[in-house]
Formats: structure tokens, sequence, C-alpha cells
């Protein structure tokens, strides 16, 4: 087959199968080649798959990875409420903030809202702000590089300067949260209920846990 390819040095990628545990990938690959024979949601499934990957590489840096990583789920989130479903009318989702739009996801695919306690610098801005869930911190990350007027590009000093967290460290875990969110909802949609390799803080090994909605 000939075909062109993204090609880069260095690529090799730690995804959500555990190199100990290759025999998860069998236990999801059904799930997925079922929702992959529906014609509505092999462009979707491609695309989010890519932007994943393009996040994992941090493409664009630190900063261009937050950027696009919110695009594959606004998208999935459309997918699976307004074309698939049609349980909200386009114009009424539209009208959603995205932390809102990725909630009802998250709620769909049983995956918390809370930001994961191994993210120190998120975690405590949970706490002491008025952004308390996961999806409305990463949005908000997000608009202070893709909307940089004064009021969003001051507020990560505002952050730094009132509760003690760095910018670099808010950042760095806007992005790893990102790909966490990413994967699990991959994951939530194709049906898989077993263990996967959790990314978000360095781990030994072979070490697995269950997916939050099998629990």
């Amino acid at each position: 087959m000939w075909a062109n390819y993204d090609v880069a040095p260095n690529s090799y990628l730690r995804g959500w199968v555990d190199e100990r545990h290759g025999q998860l990938l069998s236990e999801a690959f059904p799930g997925f080649f079922h929702l992959w024979q529906k014609d509505e949601w092999k462009e979707p499934l491609e695309l989010a798959v890519t932007w994943l990957i393009e996040a994992s590489r941090q493409s664009g840096g630190t900063d261009g990875a937050i950027a696009f990583s919110q695009i594959p789920l606004e998208m999935l989130a459309w997918l699976v409420f307004v074309d698939h479903r049609t349980i909200i009318e386009a114009d009424e989702f539209d009208k959603l903030t995205a932390a809102s739009k990725i909630q009802m996801l998250f709620a769909h695919c049983g995956i918390p809202f809370d930001v994961p306690q191994g993210l120190s610098a998120l975690a405590t801005l949970a706490k002491k702000t008025s952004h308390t869930t996961g999806p409305q911190l990463v949005t908000k990350v997000r608009n202070t590089i893709i909307h940089p007027h004064e009021k969003n590009r001051s507020s990560i000093a505002v952050w730094e300067k009132a509760h003690g967290v760095k910018n670099n460290d808010v950042r760095w875990e806007t992005q790893q949260l990102f790909r966490w969110y990413i994967t699990l909802v991959l994951l939530s949609l194709i049906g898989y209920k077993g263990k996967y390799a959790n990314r978000l803080t360095p781990h030994k090994l072979g070490e697995v846990q269950p997916v939050p909605w099998a629990t």
C-alpha cells in the first residue's frame, strides 16, 4: 500500500494499554470495531484518535496541545447528544458553555468531574476558585490561550499570586488531564469495561486499574 504518513522521530507514546497487559487491546477492539462499522462514527473516531496522538506528541508545545485537545471532546459530545441520539437540539446545544458540553459527555460516559488528586496544581484551584470541576478548569485554561484578552491573560497570574500554583504546572497538568479525558471518553464510547494504565501520574510498569465506570 502506497500512502503518505506523518513521520516523527522518537514517536513512541504511552497510551492506555500497559506494556505488560497487551491482551487488554483485544478486549477493547470488538467494541471499537462495532462502532467503526457505523458510518456516522468512522470519521469522528479517526479524528479523535488523531487529536489524541497530536496532544501526546505535544504538537505546538504544551499550549498547542491544550488548544486542540478540547476539539475532540466537543465533537464527540455533539455526536452523542445531537447527531446520534437527538437528545438536545443543535441550537440549544450551541448555547451551552464548553465546560457544560463536556460535563454532559462525562455524565453519559461515567467519567468523574472531580480533578484527580495527583494533579496538585489543578486540585488546589478546584478547591479555592469558582472553577470546581475538571472540565471547568481545563476549558478556562484553554481560553487563556485561545482568547487571550486581558482578563483571560491575567487569570493564571492571579491564581499564581493568590493560591501559590505555578503557571507552568497549571498548563502541564491541563494538558495531561485533557489527554486522560479523551482516552476515557473513547474507551467508554466503545463499551470497554476492563482495566487501563492511568498515565496521569507516574506509576510502575504493569500497574493497571479499572476504568471509572466499571466500578
